[in-house]
């Protein structure tokens, strides 16, 4: 009988772990399906140019900055550098080479893949 006693309680404990780090499990799962897909930041140090087609190439001015993909369109709104860019070249093409310049940081010198 006492066997069964420490057996019981060897399962209820076991079962409770199970339990508690499952729901802790899912309660992460649940929060990063909240928060939608996987977004990338890098530091950008670097020139804002686009070759805007009625403009040829222009350079707007340096962008220093810890900026995510998903708050481009926050950043674009709050710079004066891109801000300006979007006057003359346009939101969609303004949007995506501060996209590229986000995504490809690791080739510009002083940018970095990581915000600190």
């Amino acid at each position: 009988m006492r066997f069964n006693a420490y057996s019981a309680l060897f399962s209820l404990t076991i079962t409770s772990l199970v339990t508690s780090s499952s729901a802790y499990m899912h309660g992460v799962m649940k929060h990063h399906r909240a928060r939608g897909l996987t977004d990338t930041c890098a530091y950008v140090n670097s020139g804002l140019s686009i070759n805007a087609p009625s403009y040829g190439l222009q350079y707007f001015g340096l962008l220093q900055s810890c900026l995510c993909i998903a708050d481009l369109g926050t950043f674009i709104t709050s710079s004066t550098v891109a801000a300006e860019a979007v006057k003359v070249a346009g939101l969609t093409l303004t949007t995506t080479t501060i996209s590229n310049l986000v995504r490809h940081a690791h080739i510009y010198p002083y940018s970095l893949m990581s915000c600190s």
